[in-house]
């Protein structure tokens, strides 16, 4: 079992990392060991799980959901072969109250919370997911422990706590991309079909190498009232869409999307955690609010859109 454990972990490190060399030097293996593995963890489970290609690896469709999957099972497994401390954590028990925007949750939060179940038998969760405003009259109506935003909304009466930043990615599907060509600059979008959220505003590019920045509001072909539903669409291949990196990372590596203009992003959005209080460090909330900080943090340290 520990072996197979081990092929797990080489392959999160590579997929992760998007590169066998750099999953090599943080494991302190060499790369054609890595390679290896990864390669037999194929074998044995029969699976596709990676893009090959000289310059970096991506996730298949098979892979990204694998991945998901290989990384509920070794926390799991460091959680119970972990020697006991002396200042362990109490287990955690009762009922964990959690709300977010649709979108978000599906995007990042729904898997968080289900791998922080996993983790802790002991505790049931209860998610409240809307489109409306978090408000301390919503927490106290709805007995909400802590609430998740990626916006910059403002939250009436709450504290705020900043967690990570997403920024936008300008992205297609491969058929929209044959269908349109690639814009080969930021103005090119004005005459692409575009799909957007219904009061998206217009759309501020940065360039990377320089910081140059640039005002688009392009004309959509199509506009939804969640980044979710437009989501739904570019992956249809309704037009070209700026979506949050937390949203389009995992499919972008599986190559479900296409990254376009690279060297623009759409400039950073904060993703945060709002509650009436401090949460506790040690209650339900508290973990959960550091383990959702530990995942965008690992999240975040993968390789850049």
């Amino acid at each position: 079992m520990s072996d197979k454990l081990e092929l797990l972990r080489i392959f999160e490190y590579t997929a992760r990392l998007g590169s066998f060399t750099l999953a090599a030097e943080s494991l302190g293996l060499s790369r054609p060991n890595v390679s290896r593995a990864v390669r037999r963890l194929e074998e044995e489970t029969g699976r596709k799980l990676l893009h090959r290609t000289t310059r970096v690896v991506t996730l298949t469709n098979e892979g990204e959901a694998f991945l998901a999957e290989a990384r509920r099972l070794l926390a799991l497994s460091d959680r119970l072969f972990s020697p006991p401390k002396a200042d362990a954590e109490p287990p955690l028990e009762g009922t964990l109250r959690i709300a977010a925007s649709v979108s978000f949750a599906v995007f990042f939060l729904a898997g968080a919370l289900e791998d922080f179940l996993s983790l802790h038998p002991g505790l049931s969760a209860e998610f409240l997911t809307g489109e409306a405003p978090l408000t301390a009259s919503t927490f106290a109506s709805s007995r909400i422990d802590l609430g998740f935003s990626a916006s910059n909304a403002p939250h009436d009466r709450l504290k705020i706590i900043d967690l990570a930043l997403t920024t936008g990615v300008l992205c297609a599907s491969p058929a929209c991309a044959e269908r349109e060509g690639f814009p080969e600059k930021p103005e090119d979008l004005l005459t692409k079909s575009v799909v957007q959220s219904r009061n998206p505003g217009a759309w501020r590019l940065v360039k990377r190498t320089d910081g140059q920045a640039i005002t688009l509001t392009p004309a959509a072909r199509l506009r939804h009232a969640s980044a979710l539903l437009v989501l739904h669409s570019v992956q249809r291949g309704m037009g070209y869409a700026l979506l949050p990196s937390v949203a389009v990372r995992g499919r972008i590596a599986s190559g479900a999307l296409l990254r376009v203009l690279p060297d623009w992003y759409g400039e950073p959005t904060p993703i945060r955690a709002v509650s009436t209080g401090e949460p506790s460090p040690a209650s339900p909330a508290g973990r959960f609010l550091a383990y959702v900080a530990e995942r965008l943090a690992a999240d975040n340290a993968g390789p850049p859109l």
